[in-house]
This record gives C-alpha cells, sequence and structure tokens, in this order.
C-alpha cells in the first residue's frame, strides 16, 4: 500500500526500487510537492488499486495478503513506454495478465473502490 504523505489518497501497488531513484527525480523536477519525505516511500511502482480506501483496518490488510497470495510469484518487465491521452508517461508491465488478475480480485475484495 502506498500513502501519499501530502495529502491525495491511498493505493495498492507494486514498488520498483530500481526504478525509484529515477522516478523520483522526475517527480522532484515536475512535481516536487508530491515527493514523499519517508524513506520508506517508493515512488516507482505498478498501481493495482487506485483509489484506495482512507483508512484501512487490519482485516483490510489481510485481504489484501490474501489476494497476493493466490497467485504464483510472476517475473515481469518494464521496458514498453506508453503515453496516456493526458501525457502521461509510464511503462508497461510484461506480462500483464499476472497484474490483470491481481487488480480484478483486489477489486472483488474492495468493491466500493472503483478506479
Amino acid at each position: 500500500m502506498s500513502v501519499n504523505p501530502r495529502g491525495g489518497h491511498n493505493v495498492i501497488a507494486v514498488p520498483v526500487p530500481p526504478l525509484d531513484p529515477f522516478v523520483r527525480s522526475r517527480w522532484e523536477h515536475y512535481d516536487p510537492h508530491l515527493v514523499s519525505d519517508d524513506p520508506a516511500f517508493t515512488h516507482a511502482h505498478v498501481t493495482l488499486l487506485s483509489p484506495w480506501i482512507d483508512e484501512p483496518t487490519p482485516d483490510d490488510l489481510a485481504q489484501i495478503a490474501e489476494a497476493a497470495s493466490s497467485l504464483a510469484p510472476f517475473d515481469y518487465d518494464l521496458s514498453k513506454v506508453h503515453v496516456t491521452p493526458s501525457g502521461i508517461v509510464h511503462l508497461l508491465p510484461e506480462p500483464a495478465a499476472p497484474f490483470s488478475r491481481l487488480t480484478a480480485l483486489l477489486r472483488a475484495a474492495f468493491p466500493q473502490c472503483v478506479p
């Protein structure tokens, strides 16, 4: 889970620490107000569900663990660059299917959180 330290909303995301120095530097340049002061916060991530609930309970966190543990571990690659119509540049995970399955499980667990 990722929490925006400056306000905003919670997300469920898979951190990508090797890319964090680059992603953080881009945020520092373009959106410095969004850069976290928390050294454990990972700016580089693959978003699974956003927005997510504001104040998760231990049961909510257990539901995330249950969803994640229901899938076998998988490798992925982040080499395909994509630009959204609004101009956001991001990397598409390949294969996408495991992330899609995990997002579907999380959507089922948290139907009130419509991405």
